[in-house]
């Protein structure tokens, strides 16, 4: 559904394809904001002594994603040949497209292919290695000076739950803000890519990813949580600008009549 949606957004965004993807895939990446407190509503609802509701949870989700899955499909309509946005003109820094459009068979045969390929790889290990480890890294990295103590985590008295708790819930906030931010850099990063180019995007992210990975481990030892956890905001809003920002390069590079496969071939990274 996000390939075919995607494709279909670039076709009738043609002057704005960044931007088109970037609202897409940032609903796709905040959708876990919706979806993980309903799941979790719907199996405190179906509890029982003998269950913990999960089977019931996942009946009721598949019915509501069957519903807006169709009501999606129903509702898409593919523009007509030679469509163009009425008085809107492509922006300078946006790619006009190739000539003919890509079969998937011929687009992995190409060279931009794979190194487009090593560059969402790139791109995606590295955000989903700061989220994975995002609580731990904070906690090791500061201990209690998240909550105004000067020891280090192992040194908290593990007696005084309260504060190793706080400990605790202040990583899970850093946690949630780093998923904000990813959200956010997909529709911002994407965006931009429309006015100044995919290529110079894309090459602020390796010259600026290298920077604050860098950065990072000074910024630890001096003590710094808010610039340390700025550091990490800003990586993981180049994650989310990297996957959002993807498709809209493909449909540059490969035009938009197979991109749906294209898409679906890359994202093996």
């Amino acid at each position: 559904m996000l390939f075919r949606s995607v494709s279909t957004l670039v076709r009738w965004f043609p002057d704005r394809r960044g931007l088109a993807t970037g609202m897409a895939i940032m609903g796709f990446g905040g959708g876990a904001m919706i979806g993980a407190p309903l799941a979790d509503l719907l199996m405190r609802h179906f509890a029982t002594p003998r269950s913990v509701g999960v089977w019931e949870t996942l009946l009721c989700l598949a019915a509501i994603y069957l519903c807006f899955m169709l009501l999606g499909a129903f509702a898409y309509r593919v523009p007509p040949e030679g469509y163009s946005p009425g008085g809107a003109a492509r922006g300078a820094a946006t790619a006009p497209g190739p000539a003919a459009s890509f079969t998937p068979a011929e687009a992995v045969r190409t060279r931009q292919f794979w190194l487009l390929w090593v560059v969402l790889c790139l791109n995606v290990s590295a955000g989903i290695g700061v989220i994975g480890m995002a609580s731990p890294l904070l906690q090791e990295m500061f201990g209690g000076r998240l909550v105004g103590s000067d020891l280090p985590l192992d040194s908290l008295d593990v007696a005084a739950k309260a504060r190793v708790a706080a400990v605790a819930a202040v990583a899970a906030g850093f946690t949630g803000l780093l998923s904000l931010f990813n959200i956010l850099g997909r529709f911002f990063w994407s965006a931009l890519s429309d006015r100044i180019g995919r290529r110079a995007v894309y090459t602020i992210f390796f010259a600026a990813g290298i920077l604050l990975y860098a950065a990072a481990p000074a910024l630890g030892r001096a003590g710094n949580v808010a610039l340390f956890c700025a550091c990490f905001c800003a990586i993981l809003s180049m994650y989310g600008g990297g996957f959002a920002a993807i498709p809209a390069y493909l449909a540059d590079l490969f035009g938009t009549a197979s991109l749906g496969a294209i898409h679906g071939r890359l994202l093996t990274a």
